[in-house]
């Protein structure tokens, strides 16, 4: 800290002391030239004449001192105060701005008080009218009519019209009531046809003519892997639902009749069933027919192209396969089948489902 010495008032102070120093000695002077003038007396101008130094100019000279000292103590005594802290002004606040933003608004959810439980079918079945495509759901049982065109081909070549009805029975349910014994519980199928039958083998003219067929099979379903890979949520296409494939023993039995004959042909083959989606299957099989010379492998296939969104209405490819005996000719048979509901006879309003992505 930088003090201030005060400088004047000592260089006063002194030269107050010279004048009253000078202002003495002239006084003495001037009662020593009245003395000498008074009586005069021969000097010698060659002497030097030293005024005697007084007690009152000592005494003076010495109180003079001593003001000056005790004035300097009181100088050096005296300091600056220490310099006040300066105080720093805040700055204003910024006025605040005149729009304000809404509160957001917190949406309280309760939760239930029971646990809720998930679906039993993980797609619905209620779509839109103007898909095309739907999520096929398996019926427990339903009756079928279905008519087409059949080409077959047993040494000779014919086509023939395809009528024929079926019945469907999905063992589903009733392998889910059944627990542990549910391996035993199939599903199971039964058709009666018009159609093109394979003759025998041993008759003079072998080939195919117009005739009557019955088969029924049962289906195991003891295998089954789901992916849910290409599945979307509520997807109106088939292509976008959980992908299932089966497998399983089968078994086929049934008769063959051609019209020409009076007899009827006992046929069973039995092997294994491949699904997917439970509604296209791939039978392998191996067995008999009547008629048919040896032992018989069969390849039998369906394969559902275009089903309606209320399922009432599908179009089926269907082929067959049937080889034995290189000496025997086999049996080729390709058709396609519409399948509809029996009430389509009694109401002509929904004759329009029969019509792809038409139909309500």
């Amino acid at each position: 800290m930088k003090n201030t010495k005060l400088s004047v008032p000592i260089s006063l102070t002194a030269s107050l002391a010279v004048v009253v120093s000078c202002g003495l000695s002239c006084a003495k002077k001037n009662q020593l030239n009245d003395k000498a003038t008074a009586s005069p007396e021969p000097t010698n101008t060659n002497s030097v004449v030293i005024a005697p130094v007084t007690n009152s100019i000592i005494n003076e000279a010495t109180n003079l001192s001593l003001a000056n000292a005790a004035t300097n103590e009181a100088v050096a005594a005296i300091t600056n105060p220490a310099p006040a802290t300066t105080t720093q002004i805040p700055a204003e606040p910024a006025p605040a701005p005149t729009h304000t933003e809404p509160a957001p608004q917190v949406k309280v959810i309760e939760m239930p008080a029971t646990v809720p439980t998930a679906p039993k079918e993980f797609y619905t079945t209620d779509f839109a009218k103007t898909h095309c495509c739907e999520v096929m759901t398996n019926d427990n049982y339903y009756f079928r009519l279905r008519g087409g065109y059949q080409s077959i081909n047993h040494g000779d070549h014919s086509d023939n019209l395809w009528l024929s009805v079926k019945f469907f029975a999905n063992g589903k349910e009733a392998r889910e009531r059944a627990g542990k014994n549910a391996w035993l519980i199939p599903d199971a199928d039964a058709e009666f046809s018009h159609q093109g039958v394979a003759k025998p083998d041993a008759t003079p003219n072998p080939g195919s003519g117009e005739g009557v067929a019955l088969r029924a099979s049962l289906y195991w379903p003891w295998m089954n892997w789901t992916t849910r890979l290409t599945a979307r949520t509520n997807d109106t296409c088939r292509l976008s639902r959980p992908f299932t494939i089966g497998l399983g023993p089968t078994m086929n039995l049934g008769f063959d009749k051609v019209f020409d004959s009076s007899d009827f042909r006992f046929a069973r083959y039995f092997g294994g069933r491949l699904t997917f989606n439970h509604d296209t299957y791939f039978d392998f099989t191996s067995g008999d027919t009547d008629g048919l010379g040896g032992r018989r492998y069969q390849i039998q296939t369906e394969i559902p192209i275009y089903t309606s969104r209320n399922r009432n209405v599908r179009y089926v490819v269907r082929g067959l396969w049937n080889t034995g005996e290189k000496k025997y000719p086999d049996i080729y048979e390709a058709g396609l089948m519409l399948e509809m509901p029996f009430d389509f006879l009694y109401k002509p309003s929904k004759w329009s489902e029969v019509i792809p992505c038409l139909g309500k």
